[in-house]
């Protein structure tokens, strides 16, 4: 099973919009002579239109830099600015050039190909014809990264052309299964199997065309039973492949075959590549088999191969968390290292620690040392500083936070969700609505939208039933989610329904156990007069280890001391700080 590192190129952000403009034979005359002092002069101008965002100004003279030098780092960057710009007759001049001068550059090649393979296949061909010299043994991988996000237009020519390379390059298992990937996408199975057949023929121990051969196997017999009779003749034949004892491996558990797994995965754990991935699987198992100690000491001798170390520190994090061990907890997350795809995850779930204990400060700093890779990592981390904010009743840096991000990203639901609970809770309930309603307006099925709107409105008696129908709606699209029974719940109440609130709020408390809908259930009870179900209610609470802060403030606001409940001391209450690790 390969792991391919495709982000290290652009071609995903380039066929993002499936180039299918005709293309320009030019995007602009660059002069027909240029002076050294003149070439430097378009790229500062270039550089500084970049830093005042100004993308086309800056593509317009990094393509004629691009142009006259022929320089291969200028076309990819114009490239890139025309993509972004979504501009393709400019990207396509600068993709040209960039190929051109770096024809040995396999993410150079892929971008023109396709940018050219819908509109221009004989164009495409070209740079297609360059990939494949290149001899990269996962160039399959990337053309299917392609062929998912073409037109219908793009895909058939791209899988011509490179049926046509495979028959030129017959002595080529990469191209033989190159053209068998493409096909098995598009479902031609008749083809896929005879140009696997020819990969394998070429070279029978090539993992990737074993794999797609189990596919089709299960593909034809509608079982994966055969699949994996054949995957184990071909372990058997080839035993030192890690890479295909390890898809054997996966297919066996995705099969719940775990007892067939285990050795197999014994074995593995030899491997220098695959060994750690072994460990951590073998874990896996056990976790599932609720052997806690058993699944840490086996992931723990991941921690020796570099591949795995931060997926095992990460796994050893999870563990010690579900131990209730939060101290080693924390630092088994910051132990893992910069750059590593869990770092973001890891240290999300230590700020979560450090802030259901009160130390709000740890978990914002923790968060700023955060290296995230990918968007959706940014946009979780921005939004847990957020919700840390609000936790620690800093409500103004929280709105200037929301508004920060929704100053670039305006339409953003997360944010505009994010910021009308901050209004909320600065009871400003004019513009939360107005946020919520933003969010309904792009999306009208957006339960989180309907539920938070509905509880708004439900604290507003001449707008009850306007909650009602906001709120009917958020539960017919999740039945079974316990915060929006808690909307409704608390919205019955309101109404004079005392009793349908109390089943309402009863089912859901039972569901999550959440201390919210305990601090509400509890209201309900003590305000019909049922004062030791309250009390029950809240004593189960605060004696969780969640936040209790919030039935502390419902029984101060109602003046029921503490000491009816006969809990511990009101000190023994707030949660324990965790110290920071060292």
């Amino acid at each position: 099973m390969r792991i391919l590192k495709v982000s290290t190129y652009i071609a995903t952000i380039l066929i993002a919009y499936s180039c299918t403009t005709a293309y320009a034979a030019t995007a602009g005359t660059a002069p027909q002579q240029l002076s050294h002092q003149e070439i430097l002069t378009y790229l500062l101008k270039a550089d500084l239109a970049m830093q005042r965002n100004m993308p086309d100004v800056a593509l317009e003279n990094y393509l004629i830099v691009a142009q006259y030098t022929h320089d291969p780092q200028v076309a990819q960057l114009a490239t890139e600015i025309a993509v972004q710009n979504q501009t393709p007759a400019k990207a396509g001049v600068a993709a040209e050039i960039w190929a051109n001068a770096e024809p040995n550059d396999l993410q150079a090649q892929l971008v023109a190909t396709t940018l050219f393979v819908s509109s221009n296949p004989e164009k495409a061909q070209v740079f297609l014809n360059n990939a494949f010299q290149i001899n990269n043994p996962d160039i399959d991988q990337h053309l299917l990264l392609i062929l998912n996000q073409l037109s219908a237009t793009g895909q058939k020519n791209l899988t011509n052309l490179v049926f046509k390379i495979a028959a030129q390059r017959k002595d080529d298992p990469y191209a033989q299964l190159a053209a068998a990937q493409l096909a098995a996408a598009q479902l031609d199975i008749d083809n896929a199997k005879k140009q696997v057949q020819l990969a394998l023929k070429l070279k029978p121990e090539l993992t990737s065309a074993i794999e797609l051969n189990a596919r089709i196997i299960s593909y034809n017999t509608k079982s994966d039973k055969a699949a994996l009779t054949y995957l184990d003749q071909q372990v058997k034949k080839f035993p030192n492949n890690g890479e295909l004892r390890f898809f054997y491996i996966t297919a066996l558990l995705d099969n719940d075959q775990t007892a067939q797994a285990l050795p197999n995965l014994k074995i593995l754990t030899k491997d220098k590549l695959y060994g750690g991935e072994a460990y951590i699987a073998m874990g896996e198992i056990y976790i599932g088999e609720d052997k806690v100690t058993l699944a840490a000491d086996t992931i723990k001798k991941a921690l020796t191969f570099a591949d795995s170390a931060d997926k095992a520190r990460f796994y050893l994090g999870q563990l010690a968390e579900y131990s209730k061990d939060n101290t080693q907890a924390i630092k088994w997350y910051e132990s893992v290292t910069e750059n590593s795809e869990f770092q973001t995850q890891a240290y999300l779930r230590a700020a979560y620690i450090y802030s259901v204990a009160g130390n709000y400060t740890d978990a914002l700093n923790l968060l700023q040392n955060a290296n995230p890779t990918s968007f959706d990592d940014q946009k979780q981390l921005l939004l847990t500083q957020i919700d840390i904010l609000i936790d620690s009743n800093d409500y103004d840096k929280a709105l200037e936070n929301a508004n920060k991000v929704l100053e670039i990203i305006p339409d953003d639901a997360d944010f505009l969700y994010a910021r009308s609970v901050v209004y909320g809770l600065q009871n400003n309930t004019k513009d939360a609505e107005k946020d919520l309603r933003s969010i309904l307006a792009a999306d009208p099925d957006n339960a989180n939208a309907l539920n938070a709107l509905g509880f708004t409105l439900s604290n507003q008696p001449a707008r009850m039933s306007e909650a009602m129908s906001l709120l009917q709606r958020a539960i017919s699209l999740n039945p079974e989610n316990p915060a929006y029974m808690d909307s409704m719940g608390w919205l019955l109440f309101k109404m004079g329904r005392d009793q349908d609130s109390i089943t309402m709020l009863e089912k859901a408390y039972k569901m999550s156990g959440d201390n919210e809908i305990a601090a509400h259930l509890g209201e309900v009870l003590w305000s019909t007069g049922k004062k030791d179900a309250a009390k029950e209610v809240w004593k189960q609470g605060l004696a969780s280890t969640q936040d209790t802060t919030v039935i502390q403030e419902t029984m101060q606001r109602l003046k029921v001391p503490a000491n009816d409940l006969r809990t511990p001391t009101a000190s023994n209450l707030q949660p324990a700080r965790v110290k920071a690790a060292n």
